[in-house]
Protein backbone atom coordinates (compact mmCIF):
# COMPACT_ATOMS: atom_id res chain seq x y z
CA UNK A 1 0.00 0.00 0.00
CA UNK A 2 1.75 3.19 -1.19
CA UNK A 3 0.50 6.54 0.00
CA UNK A 4 3.65 8.65 -0.29
CA UNK A 5 6.60 8.22 -2.67
CA UNK A 6 9.99 7.25 -1.18
CA UNK A 7 11.25 10.83 -1.23
CA UNK A 8 14.14 9.94 1.09
CA UNK A 9 15.78 8.20 -1.91
CA UNK A 10 15.88 11.51 -3.79
CA UNK A 11 17.73 13.34 -1.05
CA UNK A 12 21.15 12.94 -2.67
CA UNK A 13 19.84 14.23 -6.02
CA UNK A 14 18.29 17.38 -4.55
CA UNK A 15 21.14 19.33 -2.92
CA UNK A 16 18.88 22.32 -2.36
CA UNK A 17 17.06 20.45 0.40
CA UNK A 18 20.10 18.92 2.08
CA UNK A 19 19.43 20.72 5.34
CA UNK A 20 21.19 19.44 8.41
CA UNK A 21 18.04 18.29 10.17
CA UNK A 22 17.32 15.98 7.21
CA UNK A 23 20.59 14.10 7.64
CA UNK A 24 19.77 12.09 10.79
CA UNK A 25 16.69 10.02 11.38
CA UNK A 26 16.22 11.00 15.03
CA UNK A 27 16.71 14.69 14.18
CA UNK A 28 13.92 14.60 11.61
CA UNK A 29 11.61 12.95 14.11
CA UNK A 30 12.46 15.36 16.91
CA UNK A 31 12.15 18.40 14.61
CA UNK A 32 8.71 17.28 13.46
CA UNK A 33 7.66 16.57 17.03
CA UNK A 34 8.93 19.94 18.29
CA UNK A 35 7.30 22.00 15.55
CA UNK A 36 3.99 20.15 15.83
CA UNK A 37 3.88 20.65 19.60
CA UNK A 38 4.65 24.34 19.23
CA UNK A 39 1.85 24.71 16.67
CA UNK A 40 -0.76 22.88 18.75
CA UNK A 41 0.64 24.45 21.92
CA UNK A 42 -0.41 27.87 20.63
CA UNK A 43 -4.03 26.91 21.21
CA UNK A 44 -4.03 23.78 23.42
CA UNK A 45 -4.50 25.46 26.80
CA UNK A 46 -7.13 27.77 25.33
CA UNK A 47 -9.22 25.03 23.65
CA UNK A 48 -11.22 24.17 26.81
CA UNK A 49 -11.97 27.90 27.15
CA UNK A 50 -13.06 28.07 23.50
CA UNK A 51 -15.46 25.17 24.05
CA UNK A 52 -16.56 26.77 27.34
CA UNK A 53 -17.69 29.85 25.43
CA UNK A 54 -19.20 27.71 22.66
CA UNK A 55 -21.32 25.81 25.22
CA UNK A 56 -22.50 29.10 26.78
CA UNK A 57 -20.24 28.80 29.85
CA UNK A 58 -21.30 25.26 30.80
CA UNK A 59 -18.33 23.53 32.42
CA UNK A 60 -20.18 20.22 32.53
CA UNK A 61 -20.73 20.28 28.74
CA UNK A 62 -17.01 20.86 28.16
CA UNK A 63 -16.06 18.00 30.48
CA UNK A 64 -18.52 15.62 28.79
CA UNK A 65 -17.08 16.53 25.38
CA UNK A 66 -13.53 15.79 26.54
CA UNK A 67 -14.71 12.59 28.24
CA UNK A 68 -16.15 11.45 24.90
CA UNK A 69 -12.86 12.39 23.20
CA UNK A 70 -10.62 10.41 25.53
CA UNK A 71 -13.10 7.57 25.78
CA UNK A 72 -13.12 7.30 21.98
CA UNK A 73 -9.34 7.27 21.89
CA UNK A 74 -9.29 4.43 24.42
CA UNK A 75 -11.82 2.44 22.40
CA UNK A 76 -10.28 3.05 18.97
CA UNK A 77 -6.58 2.72 19.84
CA UNK A 78 -6.62 -1.03 19.10
CA UNK A 79 -7.75 -0.55 15.50
CA UNK A 80 -5.47 2.46 15.09
CA UNK A 81 -2.42 0.37 15.99
CA UNK A 82 -3.45 -2.23 13.41
CA UNK A 83 -3.92 0.48 10.78
CA UNK A 84 -0.61 2.10 11.68
CA UNK A 85 1.17 -1.23 11.38
CA UNK A 86 -0.22 -1.70 7.90
CA UNK A 87 0.60 1.72 6.43
CA UNK A 88 3.72 2.46 8.52
CA UNK A 89 4.56 4.72 11.46
CA UNK A 90 5.79 7.67 9.38
CA UNK A 91 2.81 7.63 7.04
CA UNK A 92 0.45 7.55 10.00
CA UNK A 93 2.14 10.60 11.53
CA UNK A 94 2.05 12.40 8.18
CA UNK A 95 -1.66 11.61 7.80
CA UNK A 96 -2.32 13.18 11.20
CA UNK A 97 -1.39 16.63 9.87
CA UNK A 98 -4.22 17.05 7.32
CA UNK A 99 -6.57 15.71 10.01
CA UNK A 100 -5.24 18.37 12.41
CA UNK A 101 -5.60 21.09 9.78
CA UNK A 102 -9.20 20.10 9.15
CA UNK A 103 -9.89 19.98 12.89
CA UNK A 104 -8.71 23.53 13.53
CA UNK A 105 -10.53 24.83 10.45
CA UNK A 106 -13.79 23.25 11.63
CA UNK A 107 -13.20 24.33 15.22
CA UNK A 108 -12.87 27.95 14.19
CA UNK A 109 -16.12 27.70 12.20
CA UNK A 110 -18.15 25.86 14.85
CA UNK A 111 -20.55 28.77 15.29
CA UNK A 112 -21.59 28.53 11.63
CA UNK A 113 -23.71 25.46 12.29
CA UNK A 114 -24.48 23.25 15.31
CA UNK A 115 -24.04 20.22 13.04
CA UNK A 116 -20.33 20.97 12.63
CA UNK A 117 -19.60 19.69 16.12
CA UNK A 118 -19.85 16.04 15.02
CA UNK A 119 -17.35 16.19 12.10
CA UNK A 120 -15.10 18.40 14.25
CA UNK A 121 -15.10 15.76 16.95
CA UNK A 122 -14.40 12.93 14.47
CA UNK A 123 -11.32 14.58 12.92
CA UNK A 124 -10.15 15.60 16.40
CA UNK A 125 -10.08 11.94 17.46
CA UNK A 126 -8.41 10.91 14.18
CA UNK A 127 -5.69 13.57 14.45
CA UNK A 128 -4.75 12.52 17.99
CA UNK A 129 -4.76 8.78 17.30
CA UNK A 130 -2.82 8.99 14.03
CA UNK A 131 -0.11 11.09 15.65
CA UNK A 132 0.35 9.85 19.21
CA UNK A 133 0.03 6.09 18.69
CA UNK A 134 2.95 5.82 16.22
CA UNK A 135 4.97 8.46 18.12
CA UNK A 136 4.91 6.33 21.27
CA UNK A 137 5.96 3.23 19.34
CA UNK A 138 8.68 5.09 17.45
CA UNK A 139 10.16 6.47 20.65
CA UNK A 140 10.17 2.98 22.14
CA UNK A 141 12.13 1.74 19.11
CA UNK A 142 14.83 4.44 19.08
CA UNK A 143 15.28 4.97 22.82
CA UNK A 144 18.65 3.87 24.21
CA UNK A 145 17.70 1.36 26.90
CA UNK A 146 20.98 1.82 28.79
CA UNK A 147 20.32 5.56 29.17
CA UNK A 148 16.56 5.51 29.23
CA UNK A 149 16.14 8.27 31.79
CA UNK A 150 18.26 10.60 29.67
CA UNK A 151 16.32 9.63 26.53
CA UNK A 152 13.00 10.35 28.25
CA UNK A 153 14.52 13.55 29.60
CA UNK A 154 15.63 14.68 26.14
CA UNK A 155 12.23 13.80 24.71
CA UNK A 156 10.47 15.74 27.47
CA UNK A 157 12.82 18.72 27.12
CA UNK A 158 11.97 19.05 23.43
CA UNK A 159 8.30 18.70 24.25
CA UNK A 160 8.57 21.13 27.16
CA UNK A 161 10.38 23.82 25.17
CA UNK A 162 7.99 23.65 22.24
CA UNK A 163 4.91 23.51 24.46
CA UNK A 164 6.20 26.32 26.73
CA UNK A 165 6.70 28.71 23.84
CA UNK A 166 3.29 27.78 22.43
CA UNK A 167 0.95 29.15 25.13
CA UNK A 168 3.17 32.20 25.61
CA UNK A 169 2.88 33.12 21.93
CA UNK A 170 -0.72 31.95 21.77
CA UNK A 171 -1.78 34.12 24.71
CA UNK A 172 -0.21 37.21 23.14
CA UNK A 173 -1.86 36.50 19.77
CA UNK A 174 -5.24 35.84 21.38
CA UNK A 175 -5.12 38.90 23.62
CA UNK A 176 -4.17 41.27 20.80
CA UNK A 177 -5.61 39.76 17.60
CA UNK A 178 -8.32 37.34 18.71
CA UNK A 179 -9.32 33.78 17.82
CA UNK A 180 -9.08 34.14 13.99
CA UNK A 181 -5.39 35.07 14.13
CA UNK A 182 -4.66 32.27 16.61
CA UNK A 183 -6.28 29.55 14.49
CA UNK A 184 -4.66 30.91 11.33
CA UNK A 185 -1.23 30.75 13.03
CA UNK A 186 -1.79 27.12 14.03
CA UNK A 187 -2.95 26.12 10.56
CA UNK A 188 -0.02 27.83 8.80
CA UNK A 189 2.52 26.11 11.05
CA UNK A 190 0.93 22.70 10.64
CA UNK A 191 1.11 23.04 6.84
CA UNK A 192 4.90 22.62 7.02
CA UNK A 193 5.31 20.40 10.08
CA UNK A 194 5.23 16.97 8.45
CA UNK A 195 7.65 17.78 5.60
CA UNK A 196 10.83 16.30 7.25
CA UNK A 197 9.17 12.89 7.53
CA UNK A 198 8.83 12.69 3.74
CA UNK A 199 12.60 12.23 3.71
CA UNK A 200 12.56 9.25 6.08
CA UNK A 201 12.39 5.54 5.29
CA UNK A 202 9.22 3.86 6.49
CA UNK A 203 8.96 1.80 9.67
CA UNK A 204 6.34 -0.89 10.25
CA UNK A 205 5.24 -2.31 13.59
CA UNK A 206 2.63 -5.01 12.98
CA UNK A 207 0.13 -5.82 15.70
CA UNK A 208 -1.44 -9.27 15.64
CA UNK A 209 -2.96 -9.64 19.12
CA UNK A 210 -6.71 -10.32 19.05
CA UNK A 211 -9.20 -7.97 20.69
CA UNK A 212 -10.34 -10.83 22.91
CA UNK A 213 -6.78 -11.30 24.22
CA UNK A 214 -6.49 -7.56 24.89
CA UNK A 215 -9.69 -7.64 26.96
CA UNK A 216 -8.42 -10.64 28.95
CA UNK A 217 -5.05 -8.99 29.60
CA UNK A 218 -6.55 -5.77 30.98
CA UNK A 219 -8.51 -7.59 33.70
CA UNK A 220 -5.68 -9.95 34.69
CA UNK A 221 -4.74 -9.62 38.33
CA UNK A 222 -1.08 -9.18 37.38
CA UNK A 223 -1.90 -6.18 35.14
CA UNK A 224 -4.43 -4.43 37.40
CA UNK A 225 -1.85 -2.41 39.41
CA UNK A 226 -0.46 -0.99 36.16
CA UNK A 227 -4.00 -0.38 34.90
CA UNK A 228 -4.77 1.70 38.00
CA UNK A 229 -1.46 3.57 37.65
CA UNK A 230 -2.21 4.50 34.03
CA UNK A 231 -5.83 5.38 34.81
CA UNK A 232 -4.67 7.67 37.63
CA UNK A 233 -2.05 9.21 35.34
CA UNK A 234 -4.69 9.85 32.68
CA UNK A 235 -7.10 11.34 35.20
CA UNK A 236 -4.47 13.71 36.63
CA UNK A 237 -3.49 14.73 33.10
CA UNK A 238 -6.99 15.91 32.15
CA UNK A 239 -7.51 17.75 35.41
CA UNK A 240 -4.43 19.78 34.52
CA UNK A 241 -5.13 20.03 30.80
CA UNK A 242 -8.87 20.70 30.83
CA UNK A 243 -10.10 21.81 34.27
CA UNK A 244 -7.12 24.00 35.27
CA UNK A 245 -7.43 26.35 32.24
CA UNK A 246 -11.16 26.70 32.90
CA UNK A 247 -10.39 27.54 36.53
CA UNK A 248 -7.97 30.29 35.48
CA UNK A 249 -10.50 31.73 33.04
CA UNK A 250 -13.33 31.68 35.59
CA UNK A 251 -11.02 33.52 38.03
CA UNK A 252 -10.98 36.34 35.48
CA UNK A 253 -7.34 35.92 34.42
CA UNK A 254 -6.67 37.34 30.95
CA UNK A 255 -5.54 35.22 27.99
CA UNK A 256 -2.06 36.73 27.93
CA UNK A 257 -1.58 35.97 31.62
CA UNK A 258 -2.89 32.42 31.19
CA UNK A 259 -0.25 31.91 28.49
CA UNK A 260 2.48 33.22 30.79
CA UNK A 261 1.28 31.02 33.66
CA UNK A 262 1.30 27.93 31.45
CA UNK A 263 4.68 28.78 29.91
CA UNK A 264 6.25 29.29 33.34
CA UNK A 265 5.28 25.83 34.51
CA UNK A 266 6.43 24.18 31.30
CA UNK A 267 9.77 25.99 31.35
CA UNK A 268 10.33 25.09 35.00
CA UNK A 269 9.54 21.48 34.20
CA UNK A 270 11.90 21.57 31.23
CA UNK A 271 14.78 22.88 33.36
CA UNK A 272 14.27 20.06 35.86
CA UNK A 273 13.63 17.37 33.26
CA UNK A 274 17.12 16.69 31.92
CA UNK A 275 18.70 16.60 35.38
CA UNK A 276 15.99 14.25 36.60
CA UNK A 277 16.50 12.16 33.46
CA UNK A 278 20.21 11.71 34.18
CA UNK A 279 19.44 11.02 37.85
CA UNK A 280 16.90 8.39 36.82
CA UNK A 281 19.70 6.41 35.14
CA UNK A 282 21.83 6.49 38.31
CA UNK A 283 19.46 5.84 41.20
CA UNK A 284 16.31 3.82 41.75
CA UNK A 285 13.55 4.89 39.37
CA UNK A 286 11.04 3.63 41.90
CA UNK A 287 12.40 5.73 44.75
CA UNK A 288 12.49 8.80 42.53
CA UNK A 289 8.91 8.16 41.41
CA UNK A 290 7.79 7.82 45.04
CA UNK A 291 9.37 11.16 45.96
CA UNK A 292 8.13 12.85 42.80
CA UNK A 293 4.57 11.68 43.28
CA UNK A 294 4.61 13.06 46.82
CA UNK A 295 5.77 16.45 45.51
CA UNK A 296 3.20 16.43 42.71
CA UNK A 297 0.41 15.56 45.12
CA UNK A 298 1.44 18.49 47.32
CA UNK A 299 1.49 20.76 44.25
CA UNK A 300 -2.19 20.02 43.74
CA UNK A 301 -2.94 20.84 47.38
CA UNK A 302 -1.18 24.19 46.86
CA UNK A 303 -3.42 24.86 43.84
CA UNK A 304 -6.45 24.89 46.13
CA UNK A 305 -5.29 28.26 47.50
CA UNK A 306 -4.86 30.01 44.14
CA UNK A 307 -6.92 33.21 43.91
CA UNK A 308 -4.88 35.60 41.74
CA UNK A 309 -2.82 35.44 38.58
CA UNK A 310 0.41 35.75 40.61
CA UNK A 311 -0.48 32.92 42.98
CA UNK A 312 -1.53 30.85 39.95
CA UNK A 313 1.88 31.50 38.37
CA UNK A 314 3.73 30.41 41.52
CA UNK A 315 1.56 27.33 42.00
CA UNK A 316 1.99 26.37 38.35
CA UNK A 317 5.74 26.89 38.61
CA UNK A 318 5.90 24.46 41.52
CA UNK A 319 3.66 22.04 39.64
CA UNK A 320 6.00 22.08 36.63
CA UNK A 321 9.00 21.13 38.75
CA UNK A 322 7.12 18.48 40.71
CA UNK A 323 5.65 17.00 37.54
CA UNK A 324 9.14 16.58 36.05
CA UNK A 325 10.34 14.72 39.16
CA UNK A 326 7.35 12.36 38.97
CA UNK A 327 6.84 11.86 35.24
CA UNK A 328 10.41 11.24 34.04
CA UNK A 329 10.87 8.08 36.19
CA UNK A 330 7.23 7.10 35.49
CA UNK A 331 7.81 7.15 31.73
CA UNK A 332 11.28 5.58 32.06
CA UNK A 333 9.76 2.64 33.93
CA UNK A 334 7.08 2.37 31.27
CA UNK A 335 9.51 2.38 28.32
CA UNK A 336 11.94 0.05 30.12
CA UNK A 337 9.64 -2.90 29.44
CA UNK A 338 9.43 -2.18 25.70
CA UNK A 339 10.41 -5.13 23.52
CA UNK A 340 8.84 -6.87 20.54
CA UNK A 341 5.44 -6.51 22.27
CA UNK A 342 5.64 -2.72 22.53
CA UNK A 343 2.51 -2.21 20.38
CA UNK A 344 0.57 -4.39 22.80
CA UNK A 345 1.90 -2.41 25.77
CA UNK A 346 0.85 0.84 24.09
CA UNK A 347 -2.67 -0.47 23.45
CA UNK A 348 -3.11 -1.62 27.05
CA UNK A 349 -1.86 1.72 28.34
CA UNK A 350 -4.07 3.79 26.01
CA UNK A 351 -7.18 1.85 26.96
CA UNK A 352 -6.57 2.34 30.69
CA UNK A 353 -5.56 5.99 30.18
CA UNK A 354 -8.84 6.51 28.32
CA UNK A 355 -10.81 4.90 31.15
CA UNK A 356 -9.13 7.13 33.72
CA UNK A 357 -9.55 10.30 31.70
CA UNK A 358 -13.15 9.72 30.67
CA UNK A 359 -14.16 8.45 34.11
CA UNK A 360 -12.82 11.40 36.08
CA UNK A 361 -14.22 13.94 33.60
CA UNK A 362 -17.70 12.43 33.74
CA UNK A 363 -17.56 12.36 37.54
CA UNK A 364 -16.64 16.04 37.73
CA UNK A 365 -19.14 16.92 34.99
CA UNK A 366 -21.86 15.72 37.36
CA UNK A 367 -20.38 17.67 40.27
CA UNK A 368 -20.21 20.88 38.23
CA UNK A 369 -23.94 20.63 37.56
CA UNK A 370 -24.48 21.50 41.22
CA UNK A 371 -21.46 23.60 42.18
CA UNK A 372 -18.18 25.06 40.94
CA UNK A 373 -16.18 22.08 42.19
CA UNK A 374 -12.67 23.28 41.31
CA UNK A 375 -11.31 22.69 44.82
CA UNK A 376 -12.69 19.14 44.75
CA UNK A 377 -10.99 18.46 41.42
CA UNK A 378 -7.60 19.64 42.73
CA UNK A 379 -7.93 17.57 45.91
CA UNK A 380 -9.00 14.64 43.73
CA UNK A 381 -5.82 15.03 41.66
CA UNK A 382 -3.75 15.10 44.88
CA UNK A 383 -5.29 11.76 45.89
CA UNK A 384 -4.79 10.22 42.44
CA UNK A 385 -1.08 10.99 42.05
CA UNK A 386 0.18 8.46 44.67
CA UNK A 387 -1.41 5.73 42.55
CA UNK A 388 1.36 6.33 39.98
CA UNK A 389 3.54 4.13 42.21
CA UNK A 390 1.42 1.09 41.36
CA UNK A 391 3.33 1.00 38.06
CA UNK A 392 6.24 -0.56 39.98
CA UNK A 393 4.21 -3.43 41.49
CA UNK A 394 5.63 -6.74 40.32
CA UNK A 395 8.70 -5.12 38.76
CA UNK A 396 11.64 -7.48 39.22
CA UNK A 397 14.21 -4.72 38.81
CA UNK A 398 13.11 -2.42 41.60
CA UNK A 399 16.63 -1.19 42.23
CA UNK A 400 17.15 -0.09 38.64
Amino acid sequence: MIIFPPIHKLRGRLPIIRLRFLEQENSRFYFTFLLRNFATGLVAIFEPIYYFEYFHKSISSVLVLYALLFGSIGVLCYWTIKFTGRIGLKRSIILSFPASLLYYFLLFNLDASPFLLIPTFIVWVAAILLFWMPVNIYFGIVANKTKLGREVGTFNILMGLSLALGPLAGGIILANLGWPALFLSVILLLLFTGIPLFFSPELHEYYTVSLNDVAKEIVKRSYLPKAFAFAANGAEFVIKGVIWPLFLFVLGIQFESIGIIAAGALLAGTVFTFGIGVLTDRISKHGLLAGGSLLLSFAWVVSVFVRTSFSAFLANLFYGMASAVAMVPFMAIFYKDFDASRSHIIVLREITLGIGRAGILLLFAILFLFTHAFILTFLGAALLVPLFNLLTVGDRSRTS
